[in-house]
């Protein structure tokens, strides 16, 4: 199941299951990416699309900010 396709980012127990069963070691990892994914997509929505403004709402430098949505975008293309 592709979690970073969700509308919403709640987390059940079978999600963190989930989590912790198929990702060895790094469950925190991926549930931290799926929060920090929903979050840059939600700025994103808010700002209308405008980086800038988007990475400002999260606290995030720009350059930060246009990494973090390359690597998104790489997995959710």
């Amino acid at each position: 199941r592709e979690f970073a396709r969700r509308r919403s980012v709640i987390v059940t127990r079978s999600d963190a299951r989930e989590l912790i069963q198929n990702n060895e070691g790094q469950a925190m990892k991926k549930a931290y990416k799926l929060v920090e994914s929903a979050c840059i997509n939600e700025a994103l929505i808010l700002s209308h699309g405008n980086q800038t403004k988007a990475a400002q709402m999260l606290g995030m430098c720009r350059s930060t900010f246009k990494v973090r949505l390359k690597e998104i975008r790489g997995v959710i293309a």
